[in-house]
């Protein structure tokens, strides 16, 4: 969810109904992701002391955990 929103700028309004959860959800888990990888993260730290609340890191491979829920993407 994170990724989407960093990449994409969505409002967490159309993040949480394309992944099926509240506003809130996708806004407090949105948060919490962003401050996870900044404390880890030192180009991230670095932008937070700057006062950059969503740098955009191109070219960053950002490992993500597979959904436990099946796609209702249609692929074909």
């Amino acid at each position: 969810m994170t990724p989407v929103y960093l990449r994409k700028g969505e409002t967490f309004t159309a993040l949480a109904g394309g992944f099926g959860v509240s506003t809130a959800t996708a806004w407090r888990y949105v948060h919490r992701t962003v401050g996870l990888l900044a404390a880890r993260t030192p180009a991230l730290r670095r932008a937070a002391g700057d006062g950059l609340l969503y740098p955009v890191l191109d070219g960053a491979l950002v490992p993500t955990a597979p959904t436990t829920r099946e796609s209702t993407r249609n692929t074909a």
